[in-house]
């Protein structure tokens, strides 16, 4: 999942089309950290699932919101992700921490 935060040259999407289209894969390189932190539904309905607090998620700089798009929830299943990045070498245990804060305030309902 990080890689879909811009953390590498290539993300994982792009390496599995290249390795099944037989192309070459160049070096990897790590371009910038990257953290996620799932949300989870805290709910069961057979009913789609609908989200708050992305507005406030999409406020945050350097972080991307991805919603799995699933049909129905259960209690404890995976909804979606928050991906927050920053410049090589930054602190990591805060980047992690900003990461659980903004995917904390994204309620399943």
């Amino acid at each position: 999942m990080v890689t879909l935060a811009g953390t590498q040259n290539l993300n994982e999407f792009e390496l599995h089309l290249r390795a099944v289209l037989g192309f070459p894969i160049p070096a990897i390189k790590l371009e910038r950290s990257g953290v996620s932190a799932v949300f989870l539904s805290t709910i069961a309905s057979e009913e789609p699932p609908r989200y708050r607090g992305l507005d406030k998620a999409a406020a945050e700089e350097d972080t991307y919101v991805r919603i799995f798009g699933k049909p129905f929830t259960r209690k404890n299943r995976r909804m979606g992700v928050v991906l927050c990045y920053a410049p090589l070498g930054a602190d990591m245990d805060a980047l992690r921490d900003k990461a659980k804060r903004i995917a904390a305030g994204i309620e399943v309902y």
